[in-house]
């Protein structure tokens, strides 16, 4: 099978729709590269493809389902699509799981569906057989989602549950973290080189859930799903470790200073490290992270984030050198 590329030859359609789940890996710390090559050795045969450098990054194999199925629509238009869905699997930093799911729609070579060879032949390519716009088909995507249709969000849930159930882990975690969704639409039809590409569109739709909308005229879908999973990574780091800063502002008389450390002191040992944008990208795809460094500001919250921990580090050691308000935080000597 030979993956698809970023065009379709009508210039009609190509549109790149898929979702990343995002957790804390279900293992009391972070575990090794063979342990991750371990839980993602998920199809046999295939090698789990791992690298140390800048970043500990392992991916699993592509896992590919065949698919015939309506496609979501904004208009409500029945379009239906036969093809393939890729999904696979990550473990960031030995502590932080993924798994991603991924089509690339393109119109139907033809008005009659062919036999399944000649859509097993190009792997995470839905073909749309009847009417439906890009625009229609992004908004069907990116919309409550109708039933019937299909939900490429459920199948990366479904392979995070298992990956999360692999017997090497202990199940035990050091801190509560949820779980994020990450949904992305990034329309790949041919453009004239001069047309430069319209910034990426990211949004915080509720406490868990994100969207990205983004055209690019280079990369494949391999590239640009490893693009989405490593802002996906990062925003989950934004919002696990954020929450936890949270819990510092409570007032100071209902928790001492030092209970409220502990809460962050897992994040502190086992996340922090972790924030390396850009680590694992192909060059011709790092103009959308400097889009979204410069808004929504990706860095420069994290860096807030890590200034305030560190600040409250300080002040506990100080509070705990000289004995004030080590008990209570009130800023009374203890006793």
């Amino acid at each position: 099978m030979s993956d698809a590329g970023t065009g379709t030859g009508d210039g009609e359609l190509a549109l790149l729709v898929g979702g990343v789940r995002t957790a804390l890996l279900r293992h009391s710390g972070a575990v090794s590269e063979p342990v991750a090559q371990e839980i993602l050795d998920l199809v046999p045969a295939a090698a789990v493809r791992s690298a140390t450098r800048p970043s500990a990054r392992a991916v699993s194999p592509d896992i590919v389902e065949g698919v015939h199925c309506r496609l979501p629509s904004g208009t409500g238009r029945r379009v239906e699509g036969v093809g393939t869905v890729v999904s696979r699997a990550v473990i960031a930093g030995g502590r932080i799981a993924q798994a991603s799911s991924r089509a690339l729609v393109v119109p139907a070579a033809g008005t009659r569906r062919r036999g399944w060879a000649a859509y097993l032949a190009r792997r995470g390519v839905i073909e749309r057989i009847g009417r439906g716009s890009a625009d229609d088909l992004s908004a069907g995507f990116l919309g409550p989602r109708r039933p019937g249709t299909i939900d490429l969000d459920a199948v990366a849930g479904r392979l995070l549950d298992r990956v999360q159930a692999a017997p090497a882990l202990d199940g035990a975690v050091p801190l509560r973290a949820a779980r994020t969704r990450f949904r992305f639409v990034i329309d790949l039809a041919d453009r004239a080189e001069t047309v430069t590409p319209a910034p990426p569109r990211f949004s915080l739709d509720d406490d868990n859930v994100r969207t990205l909308i983004l055209d690019a005229p280079r990369g494949g879908p391999e590239a640009l799903v490893t693009l989405c999973e490593d802002i996906a990574c990062h925003d989950w780091l934004l919002t696990v470790v954020q929450g936890l800063v949270d819990t510092l502002d409570e007032a100071p008389g209902r928790v001492d200073r030092m209970a409220r450390m502990a809460r962050v002191s897992p994040a502190i040992e086992q996340l922090l490290h972790l924030w390396m944008p850009c680590a694992h990208l192909e060059p011709d795809l790092r103009w959308v992270w400097s889009a979204l460094e410069g808004r929504p500001g990706f860095s420069r919250q994290w860096a807030s984030i890590v200034d305030r921990i560190r600040n409250e580090q300080m002040g506990s050691i100080l509070r705990a050198v000289t004995g004030d308000g080590w008990r209570n935080g009130s800023g009374a000597a203890a006793d």
